[in-house]
């Protein structure tokens, strides 16, 4: 769960922008009749907005931040991929080494 796991700083820009993905993802699903999802994605967001509202809700670990923690890629996949031309997982992550 993003917000539990990331620090303050990471959750104050990566949240909002994760729920208006998740937004034009429902509303995308709706426009070609895939109700299910639709559903979904709201029922996902009311159980983050429960979550929030119990007391437990910000007993967090230590956190650090992501690009601290192991077996987090930190480079972009996107320009590994186009650009750099690596297809495979194995030739991205042995590239940034």
């Amino acid at each position: 769960m993003l917000l539990k796991n990331l620090s303050f700083n990471e959750v104050v820009w990566k949240i909002p922008v994760r729920i208006a993905l998740d937004w034009v993802f429902a509303f995308k699903s709706l426009l070609q009749k895939d109700t299910k999802s639709f559903i979904a994605v709201f029922k996902a967001h009311g159980a983050v907005l429960k979550w929030i509202s119990k007391p437990h809700a910000y007993q967090k670990l230590p956190s650090r931040k992501l690009k601290q923690l192991g077996g987090v890629y930190n480079g972009s996949l996107i320009r590994a991929y186009f650009f750099k031309g690596e297809k495979h997982f194995s030739e991205i992550v042995n590239g940034k080494e």
